[in-house]
């Protein structure tokens, strides 16, 4: 699932814990907005107060639907209730903010026939996503407003609204890969002349172009086909008419397989046509508005078919689309997409399997392979346009179909509809396991029977889907399905039109346990497998390679924030929200205890409600202890940070100076992982500043991961005072879930070499670079080892230099390093080899000569108090220099600059300027 930047309150987190004190099995998605969250009691239910189910449902949210964030029963408007054919009650309620229906979001509740609660849950968004939205403006549409949104659709096809109604929509409910917003907006129903095509535009006025447009019509094959609709069919035969009269043989086929799909669900699953009122339901043959044959169609009460497509399998298969789009009206794209067409695949051959007709060649063995000459489980082997059978969903692999959530062919695409009919295989892969049992992923499945997993999934279909229904999700849903089923007496599935009697099966709990197996076998409710590479490393190395190191200072909130201090630094405080880091008692993930939270802004409008800035976490004054050494920082955090935009960024001070961001090569492990957007896109005051960014791939969920830093590179010694601060740094809008620190740990790595190292120097020479050390009472030394680094990280054996001193006593050594070029850092270390072959690492020094001759415009400090150095490659070559603010007026002028040179800012506000030296400019920010 997709997570927008809002996390649910203590209060949620408290009733969620006394429904699991009262019983209830909780499913919780992700602790973010939008989510799923279900829940299931034990068999006998929870008894509610109330005359009739709904009072009981009233009641219900009234005392728990906080949980849901629902703080009270008028947030939830009653979509629908339906009656199964065992008595139970399943009531279907939208979301909605100050009477607003939210799109997809939609809680269900079921209650048996004694009226007890079983189950319950579903998608919600919470309240403070939608706080500035302003309320959807009356309008009405015409076709010309929707120009560009129809543009992709053939210009003579005559397009007509059916409806509008507004919403407040929030993409991530559908869209894994939404921008992270919500908007007022609108949801346009569109019809073609000829009735063959239906749209679903979910319309965003304020920015058309991140509008939706969904296909309320299906395509049998895999492909995104839009056809050119010019005739209608002519009534050729109605109910009552004479049978098979003057029909060809197709003809006659597609009604027989209407009926026998109308008699599976009205006489096995109790609902009267799509619509459970009786619907025509409507057929077209030989639809020559379907330019592309072979194919097949389903719209919202009628099914298209070519002439060569007609099969039993592929006939059931449109009509159980139609009656998806009646009850649930699962969103035709992403995942929720791909539980549909594989609820399509599976009545279609559920038909196929029970109904006689067709090609059924082995269709009652079981199958273990791709054979070919086994139909059992392919669908539309008989529809001979298409020359074999198109999708197979007992081995999907067949046809490049995945099995599993982890499958090489599962699709992570990201167009609309984002491979549905590719990526429902593994749920086509779960119900076969479930009837015919066997073995995937080490996971062994005793099969069922059609029987009883047919009710599981169409009692799923029915009364647990809603429009938003991801593979996690369903997971949850088939459970509470099966278990509304539990002592039923199951009705046979039957597509004759008589009365259909009684299987002699029930749902039992060895069944729920099979249940649970497949879908444990094919993953639904493991994470995607479009997550490819971690963000960052998760194999976090010891932080003193040589001993456990001494810690100085850490810091794990257990008992609060003590001593801590918080900042804002708004860019502009007249649009500025005010929030700080927070602590935090509930960790993403699991994690344990306590730690801090910088919650990321979610700003709607990027024009006007500007929340660009940063909140600052800053530590207490930590002192270093005498004859400290090589001192290092330790700290994890969870990174759920908008991708590019905004950024998790590390500062320092030293002994009460200046503030200072660890650059990138100041970190061992785990350093930043992108660079910011520059100001050329980003209003981030930090634009273009190197910093943590981003999540999982695929995803804004994020994720834990440690770093580790080296102090002593920045200048920090043996009796230094030094803070550090933690900067969430956004631009305007937008925004994920935010940024979570905890454990910090700052640690001394002091090794007790078998020598007393009283002095390591390095320091820049003419074209090279001097190292120097000395020390006192070597005992069993061999050597030195003299180690250099480009990066501080990776180090390689530079020269070795032999011990000269006299046992118990010192010396003095030094290396002139030639083989160096201008301008670049070098980092050194000794490795001190004793004479039984031991070895000791000491700390790490570091020097560079000259400046590279390319070098650009350098400011340093920056972020600055209104004080810094600049400097360039050439420092023969003096510069003017031009302050400005962000608005274009010139504040200060400095001519005749030469590099190195030290500016004073006259007047300094803190804020953000540019800096201007010819065509060259340079971001300063003052604090």
């Amino acid at each position: 699932m997709v997570l927008l930047p809002v996390v649910l309150s203590s209060q949620s987190a408290d009733m969620r814990l006394r429904l699991q004190q009262e019983g209830a099995n909780l499913s919780l998605d992700h602790p973010s907005s939008p989510t799923h969250l279900s829940f299931q009691f034990p068999a006998e239910g929870l008894e509610l107060n109330g005359l009739s189910i709904q009072d009981k449902a009233q009641n219900f949210w009234q005392i728990y639907g906080i949980a849901w964030e629902i703080t009270s029963p008028e947030k939830l408007e009653l979509l629908s209730e339906r009656r199964d054919q065992y008595g139970g009650s399943h009531l279907i309620f939208q979301q909605q903010e100050r009477e607003v229906p939210i799109l997809g979001a939609e809680l269900a509740l079921h209650f048996s026939a004694a009226g007890r609660l079983l189950s319950g849950g579903g998608f919600f968004v919470l309240p403070q996503v939608l706080t500035e939205l302003p309320l959807p403006a009356q309008a009405a549409f015409t076709l010309a407003d929707l120009r560009y949104q129809l543009k992709d659709y053939p210009a003579d096809g005559q397009w007509q609204i059916a409806s509008q109604e507004s919403f407040f929509i929030v993409p991530a409910l559908f869209d894994p890969l939404a921008p992270k917003r919500a908007y007022s907006g609108y949801r346009i129903h569109l019809e073609d002349d000829a009735g063959l095509q239906e749209l679903e535009l979910l319309y965003n006025p304020r920015r058309p172009q991140e509008s939706y447009l969904f296909p309320m019509h299906c395509d049998i094959l895999d492909r995104d086909l839009y056809t050119n609709n010019t005739n209608s069919s002519n009534l050729i035969w109605s109910e009552g008419d004479a049978f098979p009269g003057f029909l060809n043989t197709n003809q006659q086929d597609l009604l027989v397989q209407t009926e026998q799909t109308y008699n599976l669900f009205f006489r096995s699953f109790g609902r009267d046509s799509y619509d459970d009122e009786g619907g025509t339901m409507n057929i077209v043959y030989d639809a020559n508005l379907i330019t592309e044959c072979p194919n097949a169609r389903a719209g919202n009460t009628v099914t298209f078919y070519c002439a060569n497509t007609i099969a039993d399998d592929v006939t059931a298969h449109e009509w159980a689309h139609v009656y998806i789009r009646n009850t649930s009206a699962l969103i035709y794209a992403f995942e929720s997409g791909a539980v549909n067409e594989a609820f399509a695949d599976i009545f279609g051959e559920v038909v196929d399997l029970i109904n006689g007709t067709g090609n059924d060649a082995g269709i009652g063995n079981l199958r273990t392979s791709c054979l070919e000459n086994n139909t059992r489980w392919k669908i539309g082997e008989d529809g001979v346009g298409f020359g074999s059978h198109i999708r197979d969903m007992a081995f999907p692999n067949c046809r490049n179909d995945p099995d599993d959530r982890s499958d090489s062919f599962y699709d992570c695409s990201t167009g609309e509809l984002s491979s549905v009919h590719n990526n429902s295989g593994l749920v086509n892969r779960a119900f076969t396991l479930l009837v015919d049992g066997g073995i995937h992923n080490g996971v062994t499945i005793n099969g069922i029977g059609l029987t009883k997993a047919t009710h599981i999934f169409g009692h799923t279909m029915l009364y647990f889907h809603t429009r938003a229904t991801d593979i996690h999700a369903l997971g949850d849903q088939l459970r509470m399905a099966a278990n509304d089923l539990v002592g039923e007496d199951l009705l046979d599935l039957t597509t004759v039109n008589m009365v259909a009697g009684s299987s002699g099966l029930t749902i039992t709990a060895a069944d729920l346990a099979e249940l649970d197996s497949a879908i444990a076998a094919v993953e639904l409710q493991l994470p995607t497998s479009c997550s490819i590479s971690p963000l960052l490393d998760p194999n976090t190395p010891d932080l003193c390679a040589s001993d456990t190191g001494q810690q100085i200072f850490a810091e794990d909130w257990e008992n609060g924030i003590g001593d801590w201090t918080l900042e804002q630094a708004p860019v502009d405080t007249n649009t500025w929200e005010a929030r700080d880091w927070e602590l935090a008692p509930l960790l993403p993930d699991g994690r344990p205890g306590q730690g801090m939270y910088a919650p990321s802004p979610f700003s709607l409008y990027c024009d006007t409600n500007l929340q660009n800035g940063s909140i600052r976490l800053i530590s207490p004054v930590i002192s270093v202890p005498n004859a400290v050494t090589d001192i290092k920082l330790s700290f994890t955090h969870y990174l759920s940070i908008e991708e590019n935009y905004d950024g998790g960024i590390v500062f320092y001070r030293r002994n009460n100076g200046s503030w200072r961001e660890l650059d990138d090569d100041d970190f061992l492990f785990n350093g930043y992982n992108r660079s910011l957007m520059t100001q050329l896109v980003s209003d981030n005051p930090y634009a273009g500043f190197w910093a943590f960014s981003g999540a999982d791939d695929y995803s804004t969920s994020g994720n834990w991961w440690t770093s580790h830093a080296d102090l002593t590179g920045l200048g920090i010694r043996a009796g230094d005072n030094f803070q550090l601060a933690w900067y969430l740094a956004t631009d305007g809008c937008d925004g994920w879930l935010g940024w979570y620190l905890d454990e910090i740990v700052v640690a001394y790595c002091n090794v007790l070499l078998p020598v007393d190292l009283t002095d390591f120097q390095a320091s820049p020479a003419p074209a090279s670079i001097q190292l120097n050390w000395r020390t006192e009472n070597e005992v069993a030394n061999l050597g030195f080892w003299l180690e250099r680094s480009t990066d501080g990280r990776q180090f390689n054996d530079l020269v070795w230099m032999p011990a000269t001193a006299q046992e118990g006593e010192g010396a003095a050594y030094s290396y002139l390093d030639l083989a160096v070029q201008a301008g670049q850092n070098y980092y050194y270390r000794l490795r001190q080899v004793d004479q039984d072959g031991s070895q000791h690492y000491s700390t790490i020094v570091n020097a560079r000569w000259g400046r590279s001759t390319d070098a650009g415009l350098v400011v340093a400090p920056n972020p600055n108090n209104g004080t810094t150095f600049v400097s360039w490659g050439d420092e023969t070559v003096q510069k003017r220099l031009e302050l400005y603010s962000l608005d274009g007026r010139l504040l200060q002028v400095w001519d005749a600059v030469s590099s190195g040179q030290q500016l004073t800012i006259q007047h300094p506000q803190a804020g953000i300027y540019l800096l201007r030296s010819g065509a060259e400019v340079r971001r300063i920010v003052l604090h």
